[in-house]
């Protein structure tokens, strides 16, 4: 959907391709168009034409390519008009009217006017909501592309420095590779910024999935609704437990219930008993066991698993997928009819089950040495089990206390390298606190000096300023006497 270019929707994040000169691309020049007005035939118009252009890049084309189904379902949806009032029946056009809190008149074709009204509003508003989702999903695209550019861009800019930067001096090329590294640093920083606000959001939304949907969940259904719900289950995860019980549904939809199974990777519980479950069940149940490893619940009490021979045969595929399974850890099997020789094929392949440890089994006509079997081998799995959920514990205890170990080690040499970090600097100031110290005292050792040797001239020169007067007063005495 990244074809539109509007300058409308894209104001709020131009800051971001400020300084990058855009190549030129094929797309077709939409800024006159305002999708937040565009009426319903603009769009269709504006969608079809995206579908149909073929002069855009290989990068566009493949964005358009991966959202072509979504266009065509919002081209479906703008040419949908709105349900008229004029074909219901007079009991459901009541019913309509009721529903929106409007009292019928008792005519007909007034009743009609006023609920095709109510109707012509709720489908524009409805048009108008998936409008603004599609602008804001195209908007969305438009951000990511440039961002993506820009990130191009700025690398193919460092890049290009970088290979200029090997022909200059090495002080000049020295400086300007610590810049790069800066700049890469503040890069990688924006870009941790970045993918953490992305991920505190998808916490957020699944912090507020959780608040809106629970994960287990007791839903009515029939069987049609079953088979969405297994649809749905396939490729869910969010859901942990599924509780249909009591609900009177026939074999194929317990069937396609266990068939999600195989893709399913997070579901661990099912509830599945008082329906009227049988062979087909038990022949996806079985086959979805052998792939799936994490489901580890499934009641199926009350259901007719064996009522033929072909029953029989998928409860002997049931007994040996067990064998292959590794996550199962309940199966309620009660009052099922499974009879002596299910009981058989399933004490014979428990015995190669590892992980099962609770096994319902009552009303169902098994022979004492099966159960004894059966009873024998989930002892054995429990005790293995309590020793293996012990051996985790304990495994977890020692990795947290090397965790601990490591992070105090860590701790340790963090502190001794700040010490002798510490120290060193330490070492430099009283270094440095030295060498002022000597710098001072030669200073003042040589100020000393100077105003001694200015003392001493000081005294020559009085002396031989006294010594001349003397000379002179000697000579003024000797000539007054020669006067005489």
């Amino acid at each position: 959907m990244d074809f539109l270019r509007n300058e409308t929707l894209l104001s709020h994040f131009q800051d971001l391709i400020e300084g990058i000169d855009e190549e030129p691309t094929d797309e077709p020049d939409l800024s006159t168009t305002d999708p937040a007005t565009m009426d319903i035939q603009d769009m269709i118009q504006l969608l079809s034409d995206s579908n149909i252009n073929g002069n855009d890049n290989n990068q566009l084309q493949t964005s358009r390519n991966r959202n072509k189904t979504d266009n065509k379902e919002l081209l479906l949806l703008l040419q949908q008009k709105p349900l008229n009032a004029t074909t219901l029946n007079p009991s459901t056009l009541k019913s309509e009217l009721e529903k929106r809190n409007i009292p019928p008149r008792g005519f007909f074709y007034d009743d009609a006017k006023h609920l095709q009204e109510c109707l012509d509003r709720e489908h524009e508003e409805y048009i108008e909501e998936k409008k603004r989702e599609w602008i804001e999903a195209l908007v969305a695209t438009r951000k990511e592309r440039i961002e993506k550019r820009r990130w191009e861009w700025m690398e193919k800019e460092m890049e290009e420095e970088r290979t200029e930067i090997m022909e200059r001096d090495e002080r000049v090329r020295d400086w300007l590779e610590l810049q790069f590294r800066l700049r890469e640093m503040r890069m990688k920083e924006e870009q941790m910024k970045k993918e953490t606000k992305q991920c505190e959001k998808r916490k957020e939304e699944e912090s507020m999935m959780a608040a809106v949907a629970p994960r287990n969940y007791r839903i009515n259904v029939n069987a049609f609704s079953a088979r969405s719900l297994a649809k749905f289950l396939w490729s869910d995860t969010w859901i942990l437990s599924i509780d249909v019980s009591n609900m009177n549904l026939p074999d194929s939809a317990g069937a396609y219930l266990c068939r999600a199974l195989k893709g399913n990777s997070t579901l661990i519980k099912y509830e599945l008993g008082g329906n009227e479950f049988s062979s087909k069940t038990c022949k996806s149940l079985a086959e979805s066991l052998e792939v799936n490893g994490t489901f580890s619940s499934m009641n199926l009490e009350g259901n007719p698993l064996v009522v033929d021979e072909e029953g029989k045969e998928s409860f002997e595929m049931l007994s040996r997928s067990l064998a292959k399974n590794s996550g199962l850890v309940f199966l309620s099997l009660w009052m099922c009819g499974v009879g002596v020789e299910g009981g058989r094929a399933l004490a014979r392949n428990i015995v190669e089950n590892t992980t099962l440890v609770s096994l319902e089994v009552g009303y169902n006509n098994f022979d004492n040495s099966d159960v004894m079997v059966l009873r024998k081998q989930l002892e054995l799995n429990r005790t293995k089990r309590t020793k293996k959920l012990a051996k985790e514990a304990e495994n977890a205890n020692q990795a947290r206390k090397k965790e601990e170990e490591h992070i105090k080690s860590l701790m340790e040499m963090e502190k001794k390298e700040s010490e002798e970090k510490w120290l060193q600097e330490q070492k430099i100031v009283r270094a440095n606190e030295r060498r002022l110290e000597m710098e001072r005292q030669q200073e003042e050792a040589a100020l000393e000096r100077q105003k001694k040797k200015q003392m001493e001239r000081a005294v020559r020169l009085e002396e031989a300023r006294v010594q001349e007067k003397l000379k002179k007063s000697k000579k003024g005495k000797k000539g007054k006497k020669g006067k005489k």
